[in-house]
């Protein structure tokens, strides 16, 4: 007998709007802290250029230690509507966030080095929260690339 196999695999399309920081602001994300996240294209520090777009998000100074825990923060309802996925879809267990980015460390204000992290809040339909997930804290002197994939809890809606 002879037989065949296929593997497909099926990329998503990015949910997140202005993902890049590609836009003149940075709507549709809200900014949460005390400090004021925004973009920048170089001109704040001009060793920290944006890796491929006009813009990438910084997330400036919110003490006079120099040191900032800037917090950016965007939601994307996952069930029907815009996105299109089905409740057994998002309930089947195979179904995955995955994140991609580039980090570069600057110099902050006051010599303090920057970095950047991932967080993602999975919640239900009533927006209580599921699990909540961090992408390790990272430093780079160069651009570097850093990719996670987390599994979406049953239940999750946005």
């Amino acid at each position: 007998p002879i037989l065949e196999s296929t593997t497909r695999t099926i990329t998503a399309p990015n949910l997140l709007a202005n993902p890049g920081a590609e836009s003149v602001n940075s709507l549709p994300w809200t900014n949460i802290g005390a400090g004021l996240a925004t973009t920048d294209d170089g001109s704040v520090n001009s060793r920290c250029t944006p890796h491929s777009n006009a813009k990438d998000f910084y997330g400036g100074s919110s003490s006079s230690s120099g040191v900032s825990n800037n917090t950016l923060s965007q939601s994307v309802f996952l069930l029907n509507g815009t996105q299109g996925y089905t409740a057994a879809q998002l309930d089947s267990g195979n179904m995955a966030a995955y994140i991609s980015y580039y980090e570069l460390t600057c110099d902050g204000s006051r010599g303090k080095a920057d970095s950047a992290q991932i967080g993602l809040n999975f919640r239900a339909l009533n927006n209580s929260v599921l699990s909540t997930i961090a992408t390790t804290k990272m430093t780079c002197n160069s651009w570097c690339a850093n990719t996670f994939t987390y599994l979406l809890p049953i239940g999750t809606r946005y």
